[in-house]
């Protein structure tokens, strides 16, 4: 290492941060930020008491009950609490201009979210969306061979069983919403004309399987399906190009090409990498460090809320 840049990395204050939020995700959260060299993971906040035990033993931060009392303690705030507290929790460090990382979806209705960004605009509060697909090696992959592509029409699905975890919000709202987050990321568009969305309510009262398909304004053919009524999980896109259509598995981490010219078919195995370290890391290095704008903004986050909300507005519910 560069000894300039090793006394410039040793002589670094490192990032106070707080955790909102200690269920499933919280805990993968807690250990990212943990084990940050340029982290300080001060306190993690959740109403459940042995939850907040459990982590604060392995982490060794410290832990409250009310979020609230971190105003001033931390640098930063990482917000992974249920959707319909994502509101709550960062308009009230917003309104500081702490530098915020949210959990997908950004809030849990538009208006929420419209509030929101009015409060960033107004303090200035960095916010980073967490669209952890964005950090998917496969996916990083598959974005790098678009251009010799020239993709035409996108095919997203995202299927596995049912689990009470992401229950309390629909099947959209959980998995369909990184795909609209990789469309516009993959197409650079601003709009979409949904020609064709069906929606079905099967295990909750909410939507578990859903089906949409339209336009972009660049153009791109696109369709989409979430599912969490499958017996194991099926993630993946299709491309297909002018050029050559690209298969990609992102359970297995594997792309494979169909060269139209030759008809040669191709085969790449892309190495697994953890897609949310590189997404906790994105936050810190970006907005903490840098100074920067985040790789997911909060309007990049409030634009892929609104298709979702657009689908179910419009949806053929069965």
């Amino acid at each position: 290492m560069n000894s300039q840049l090793h006394k410039e990395n040793a002589s670094r204050k490192k990032v106070r941060a707080a955790l909102v939020g200690a269920g499933y995700l919280g805990g993968f959260h807690a250990e990212k930020l943990a084990s940050h060299p340029d982290v300080e993971l001060v306190a993690i906040s959740d109403l459940n008491e042995s939850r907040l035990r459990e982590l604060a033993a392995k982490h060794g931060c410290q832990t409250t009950t009310d979020y609230k009392t971190l105003a001033g303690q931390v640098d930063c705030v990482l917000i992974a609490s249920t959707t319909s507290a994502h509101f709550a929790v960062a308009s009230f460090f917003a309104q500081t201009g702490l530098p915020l990382f949210i959990e997908k979806p950004i809030t849990g209705t538009l208006a929420e979210g419209r509030e929101l960004l009015a409060l960033q605009d107004k303090q200035g509060s960095p916010i980073m969306v967490g669209h952890i697909e964005r950090f998917n090696p496969v996916l990083i992959r598959c974005r790098e061979m678009l251009a010799e592509v020239s993709p035409l029409f996108y095919r997203f699905f995202r299927r596995g069983p049912f689990r009470e975890r992401g229950s309390d919000v629909s099947v959209l709202h959980d998995l369909m919403i990184h795909d609209f987050d990789l469309l516009r990321y993959w197409t650079d568009c601003h709009s979409l004309e949904i020609t064709f969305q069906a929606l079905k309510a099967i295990k909750t009262s909410l939507i578990d399987q859903a089906v949409c398909a339209g336009l972009t304004d660049t153009g791109i053919l696109f369709e989409l399906e979430a599912s969490r009524v499958w017996s194991e999980p099926q993630r993946g896109v299709h491309v297909v190009g002018r050029n050559a259509t690209l298969e990609v598995n992102s359970v297995t981490q594997v792309i494979k090409k169909v060269d139209h010219s030759t008809g040669q078919i191709t085969e790449e195995v892309v190495p697994k990498a953890d897609a949310m370290k590189a997404e906790v890391a994105s936050f810190i290095e970006r907005v903490m460090i840098q100074r920067t704008e985040p790789l997911i903004s909060a309007r990049d986050g409030f634009w892929n809320l609104e298709q979702v909300e657009k689908v179910i507005a419009g949806g053929v519910k069965a």
